[in-house]
C-alpha cells in the first residue's frame, strides 16, 4: 500500500486553493467576489449560497 504524496505537483488543483481569486478568474471578477468576502479559490469552493434567485421574480 502506498501513501499519497502531499507535495504540490504542477497541474494539481489542490495546491491552488490558496491562490488569489483575482489571479484565477481576473481582476474584475475577483473584485466583485471580494465584496462577498471571497478572496481565495478555496473560499469560492467552500461558498454555499443562502438562497437561489428565482427567474420568475
Amino acid at each position: 500500500m502506498t501513501s499519497r504524496s502531499t507535495s504540490v505537483v504542477p497541474g494539481d488543483h489542490v495546491g491552488r486553493l490558496g491562490e488569489s481569486l483575482a489571479r484565477a478568474v481576473g481582476e474584475r471578477t475577483g473584485k466583485a467576489l471580494a465584496k462577498l468576502g471571497l478572496h481565495t479559490v478555496g473560499d469560492l469552493v467552500r461558498h454555499y449560497p443562502r438562497r437561489y434567485g428565482d427567474r420568475g421574480r
